[in-house]
């Protein structure tokens, strides 16, 4: 193994603190400076090129490194050839929900994971430029973005902005820091070769980057994607890669729940399932008591669709939300379902993504790849309890959530119920039976449109949330009314059976929910999302 030999309070990595600590990146960056440097004085052999290969890139081409080294000498002379070398790639991507329209999935992105020129001047200057910004507050910034900026900089002028808390010291004085604009101008015009930098053709001044682009590798927006999602390229960085549960849809059945609020709407959607790509096999669809006529849902859709007229006493209290006590009525015949309501619409391919064991035939994807995804897959079954049958044969269901953070949940009072709610039930249902563990860390938010329930398991988390809060929910004293999808997987996660699911950091890796949201209103989609900041 190859080490860097970073201390350990210095070898840090907290991205929920990148807009306060000027150290959070701290460990990556040094990583890169020591790498670079050890193969540079010839520590592990005489090199003149390196490809950093972060541990989340996955090669999906046979023969990619031969094809990454005729890359290298045709593209040469380079600094760094990468991707992408935009600042600002994922602008925005921070307020994306997996209900949203999709954005640029596939856009690239600035990354470390790059080919480096060891003998290069110009890189050589920057390496050392972040050498003597170690102690600064650009240190805050990744090594892979600030090597982009400095030739930005020193092509341009163009200074970067900082975080704000980061520019105060610890009396809250504002920090100075020295002007490189002209040292880095300096750097460009004489550190370029003659085919690079700024260049002249006659009265014509244009420039040609030192830092070169290959489609070879291909660095997007951290995403949960399926195999048919990805690029043409040798090497794809930053995705995870499932299985469709559209293809697997004839030997796992899934049912579509629709928690019907309006017929028309109800029809709308159904009228639409028989265009467009879906795993569903079967549709039920969840009426109101009351309801005098009923109408004849299957005859907009192949699906077979029934309906089920929900219990009279789960609408005793005008406020209950009926959708989410749909999750604890709806009878499906189907080992897993789905639930939604008639405020979202099915996309035109709804995806549900499923980690399975890989299978590595020849030709499917590149031996290392396979490598890669039967070790990830054999930690990932490590999982506490005692696996389900589902889980000793890879069949797992992949999750988004969102982290109970002040930025992502915990500044909308209605999350915080959610929240909330989730481990006062714990904490109850552990007094009732002490095998439900009373867990008052709750950490996540799960969204119902990104739920995907197993009928075994709801039923016992049916049970036990009944067992607290009464059958018809005539226990609950506040909002949210009716069972959540952050009490079920948080209910899951306190027993044996959270080994079911992968659940994903929708914060960090973009995901997609089935369903979006039928409208682009602002407020509605603020008032779905419960992040209105009023109560």
């Amino acid at each position: 193994a190859i080490e860097t030999d970073i201390a350990k309070e210095l070898d840090l990595y907290i991205p929920s603190a990148r807009e306060e600590l000027y150290s959070w990146v701290n460990g990556p960056n040094r990583q890169f400076e020591g790498t670079y440097r050890a193969l540079q004085y010839n520590e592990w052999g005489e090199y003149e090129t390196y490809y950093m290969m972060e541990g989340d890139a996955i090669p999906v081409k046979s023969f990619w490194l031969d094809t990454l080294r005729e890359e290298i000498r045709d593209k040469t002379p380079f600094a760094i050839l990468g991707a992408n070398f935009e600042l600002n790639s994922n602008k925005n991507l921070e307020n994306h929900r997996t209900f949203d329209p999709l954005p640029r999935i596939n856009a690239n992105r600035t990354t470390g994971n790059y080919i480096y020129n060891l003998s290069h001047p110009l890189l050589d200057a920057f390496v050392s430029q972040l050498e003597v910004e170690a102690p600064s507050p650009y240190n805050s910034i990744p090594f892979d973005e600030r090597l982009v900026q400095l030739l930005e900089e020193g092509k341009t002028g163009a200074v970067p902005e900082i975080a704000p808390k980061i520019m105060l010291d610890e009396e809250g004085t504002r920090i100075e820091i020295a002007n490189n604009t002209a040292a880095l101008k300096k750097w460009v015009e004489e550190y370029t070769g003659p085919n690079e930098g700024w260049c002249q053709s006659n009265d014509t001044r244009y420039w040609i980057s030192p830092y070169k682009e290959t489609p070879e590798l291909i660095s997007v927006i951290p995403s949960s994607v399926v195999q048919e999602d990805l690029r043409d390229g040798s090497v794809i960085h930053a995705v995870k890669v499932y299985e469709s549960w559209i293809k697997k849809r004839r030997e796992r059945p899934l049912t579509l729940v629709i928690s019907s609020r309006n017929a028309s709407r109800t029809e709308e959607i159904l009228a639409s399932l028989d265009r467009k790509q879906h795993p569903f096999s079967k549709v039920k669809v969840m009426v109101d008591h009351s309801s005098t006529t009923v109408p004849n849902f299957s005859r907009h859709t192949g699906i077979p669709t029934r309906f089920q007229r929900r219990k009279e006493g789960w609408e005793y209290e005008e406020n209950f939300d009926r959708g989410l006590m749909d999750l604890c009525e709806a009878d499906v015949s189907t080992e897993w379902f789905v639930v939604m309501d008639t405020d979202l619409d099915i996309r035109d391919v709804s995806e549900i993504y499923v980690a399975t064991p890989p299978k590595c035939e020849p030709g499917a994807y590149h031996t290392y790849y396979c490598q890669r995804s039967s070790i990830r897959t054999a930690n990932d079954l490590r999982a506490p309890g005692n696996p389900p049958a589902d889980v000793s044969k890879g069949w797992r269901p992949v999750v988004p959530f969102r982290p109970a953070t002040y930025e992502h949940i915990l500044q909308f009072p209605h999350q915080k119920k959610v929240l909330s709610r989730a481990r006062s039930f714990l904490r109850l249902a552990n007094k009732i039976n002490e095998t439900i563990a009373s867990n008052e860390n709750v950490k996540r938010v799960v969204y119902e449109w990104d739920a995907v329930y197993h009928s075994i398991y709801r039923d016992q988390f049916c049970y036990a949330w009944r067992q607290v809060y009464g059958e018809y929910g005539e226990h609950l004293e506040a909002e949210p009314w009716g069972p959540t999808a952050t009490d079920y997987y948080s209910f899951l996660g306190s027993t044996s059976l959270y080994g079911s699911y992968i659940l994903r950091d929708s914060a960090l890796y973009l995901h997609k929910s089935p369903f979006e949201l039928s409208t682009q209103d602002e407020e509605v989609r603020k008032l779905k999302l419960r992040e209105s900041k009023i109560l």
